[in-house]
């Protein structure tokens, strides 16, 4: 297991534990910061921080499992089946991840693609063109909200040189 030092007010936490009130939401925060405080880890607490928060994450709901997901993203070191997994959820929860994460290559990205049914995605091959107010048909009427564009500046599409 991860050696985490003591830490101020956790038997709080695991009294709170014993009166009914949820402490894994509190928990699996405090480990993901314990987490990244180190910048190397061993095998072994990789390992044991992955399991545990996989774990954790299917029973959490949509603010908690953002919350990590904000906390990991920048970071190259997170671990990858973590990384992955945040990747695939809802938006809410997959965007940071998404826009930020140095761990996702360009197959991850990919397969995350064709495997959402829930966003629409709009493709532009032309190497330097942008088209401004193209119509795109949508299977819904509404809002919707860009994510990740391919020819923002930091990815180094045509707007780049536009800007």
């Amino acid at each position: 297991m991860i050696a985490l030092p003591p830490l101020a007010g956790l038997e709080g936490l695991l009294n709170l534990n014993h009166q009914g009130i949820d402490i894994r939401p509190t928990l699996l925060r405090v480990l993901t910061d314990q987490y990244l405080q180190a910048s190397v880890h061993t095998a072994d607490e990789e390992r044991q921080f992955t399991e545990l928060t996989l774990r954790l994450l299917d029973e959490m709901e949509i603010a908690t499992r953002a919350a990590v997901a904000q906390r990991l993203a920048p970071h190259a070191s997170a671990p990858r089946p973590i990384i992955l997994q945040l990747a695939r959820d809802v938006l809410d929860v997959a965007e940071a991840v998404l826009l930020q994460s140095p761990c996702l290559t360009p197959d991850d990205l990919s397969a995350i693609v064709a495997e959402r049914g829930d966003l629409l995605w709009v493709f532009n091959f032309h190497t330097h063109k942008t088209y401004d107010d193209y119509p795109m048909p949508a299977p819904q009427a509404g809002a919707w909200r860009c994510v990740l564009d391919s020819e923002w500046p930091a990815f180094g599409g045509a707007a780049a040189s536009e800007v």
